[in-house]
């Protein structure tokens, strides 16, 4: 992993996991998001991608503090849960730990083609929402 990036908003952040390389695709950097959204302090729901799909979990799934580690070449984000505990802690027993202090950003920073899939080659031409819009409908729908 190269840096963490952070985009703060009022209800949600998004964290952005950088790598030099997305997989096989040496010459494409890659940006995994990871969206944590609250109900005033309290964290309500996490959502991840892996790849290119959208992964939705409330509080009652996951296991708290909250972790995340990331598997395999293409780097898909995966939160500890109660379902996949024994696992988790297996990967993460044999998996380099690195904490990292994450920098601010501004969402413009983060470039469109890691935000929707437009233009990357690991979309396949296809287009996601952009996390900020799966994080508002969610926000609105389960942690209002």
């Amino acid at each position: 992993m190269k840096d963490v990036c952070l985009e703060r908003h009022d209800s949600f952040d998004i964290y952005w996991y950088h790598w030099p390389q997305d997989g096989l695709f040496s010459w494409v950097e890659d940006y995994e998001p990871v969206i944590v959204l609250y109900k005033g302090d309290e964290i309500c729901y996490l959502i991840t991608r892996r790849h290119w799909r959208y992964q939705f979990y409330t509080l009652e799934d996951l296991k708290i503090p909250v972790e995340v580690l990331f598997d395999g070449e293409f780097h898909p984000p995966y939160p500890k849960t109660d379902e996949n505990e024994d696992w988790f802690e297996h990967k993460k027993a044999v998996l380099k730990s690195v904490q990292y202090q994450p920098k601010d950003v501004r969402e413009t920073e983060i470039p469109e083609k890691f935000r929707t899939g437009k233009g990357h080659p690991t979309a396949l031409g296809r287009r996601v929402k952009d996390p900020i819009q799966i994080a508002k409908e969610i926000y609105e729908e389960y942690c209002r």
